[in-house]
C-alpha cells in the first residue's frame, strides 16, 4: 500500500476527527439525533490513536524530552479551562483533567522505557512497574483517556519495529473495557499505515495552537449561545 500522508496530514485528519467528537458533545444538551451523535462520537474514536502514535513518533525523534515535556505541559495547563467549558459547561471541573495531561505522563514513561532497554532482562521488570504506576497514576489523577494512554503509548513504542504486532496489539488496547462508540478507534491504524515518515508542510505549531483554541470557541459557544 502506498505511503501517501505526512505527519502534517496525520494531524489535520487528527484535528478534524477531534472538532467532530467535540462538536457532538457541545450540541448534545441541543437534542442532536442520536444516530448523528454515535456517528460523529465514532468519527472522533480515530483521533486519539492518531495523536498517541505522533506523540510516540515525536518521542523517537525529539532532541530533548525535558523541552517536549515542558510544551506539552505548559499547553495541557492552557488547555484544562478550554477543555471544561466544552466538555462540561463550566471554567472549572476538577473531577477530569485533559487529555495533555496524560501524554506528558506516557512521555515521562517513554522516556524511562528508553533508558530501562539498555538494562536487559532487569530492564523489562523495571519498564513493567513504571508502566503500572503511571497507569495507576492516571486513574488517580482522573486523566482524560487515563490508563489506556499510557498503556496505548507504551504497546506502540515497544512494537514500532513490528508493523502487523503493532496495530494488533494497539486495537487490543483501544478496546479493553471500550464502549461501542470505542470500538471505532482502531480504524485509526489505517491513516497510520499510510503515514509515510515525513514531516509535511503544516504548520508545526499548528496542533499546539488548534487543541486549546476550538475548544475555546466551541465552550464558549455552549455556555453563552446555546
Amino acid at each position: 500500500m502506498r505511503k501517501i500522508l505526512s505527519g502534517g496530514g496525520l494531524k489535520i485528519i487528527a484535528m478534524s476527527s477531534m472538532f467532530i467528537d467535540h462538536l457532538a458533545v457541545v450540541l448534545a444538551p441541543c437534542g442532536i439525533p442520536e444516530p448523528a451523535y454515535m456517528i460523529m462520537r465514532g468519527i472522533g474514536r480515530i483521533s486519539f490513536p492518531i495523536y498517541c502514535f505522533m506523540l510516540v513518533t515525536g518521542f523517537t525523534y525529539t532532541r530533548s524530552v525535558p523541552k517536549y515535556i515542558g510544551r506539552l505541559l505548559a499547553l495541557a495547563v492552557i488547555s484544562e479551562i478550554p477543555y471544561d467549558m466544552t466538555n462540561f459547561g463550566v471554567i472549572f471541573y476538577p473531577a477530569k483533567n485533559n487529555v495533555l495531561f496524560t501524554f506528558v505522563l506516557a512521555l515521562a514513561v517513554l522516556w524511562a522505557l528508553a533508558k530501562f532497554s539498555r538494562m536487559g532482562i532487569k530492564g523489562y521488570f523495571y519498564s513493567a512497574s513504571v508502566i503500572a504506576v503511571a497507569m495507576l497514576a492516571a486513574f488517580v489523577l482522573r486523566l482524560d483517556y487515563s490508563w489506556k494512554c499510557v498503556l496505548l503509548a507504551s504497546v506502540l513504542y515497544w512494537t514500532r519495529f513490528e508493523t502487523a504486532v503493532r496495530y494488533a496489539a494497539g486495537s487490543l488496547v483501544l478496546i479493553i473495557n471500550s464502549t461501542l462508540i470505542g470500538l471505532c478507534a482502531p480504524a485509526a491504524f489505517v491513516p497510520i499505515h499510510l503515514y509515510n515518515g515525513k514531516k509535511g508542510a503544516a504548520p508545526s505549531g499548528l496542533f499546539y495552537i488548534f487543541y486549546p483554541a476550538h475548544m475555546l470557541v466551541l465552550g464558549l459557544f455552549r455556555m453563552y449561545i446555546l
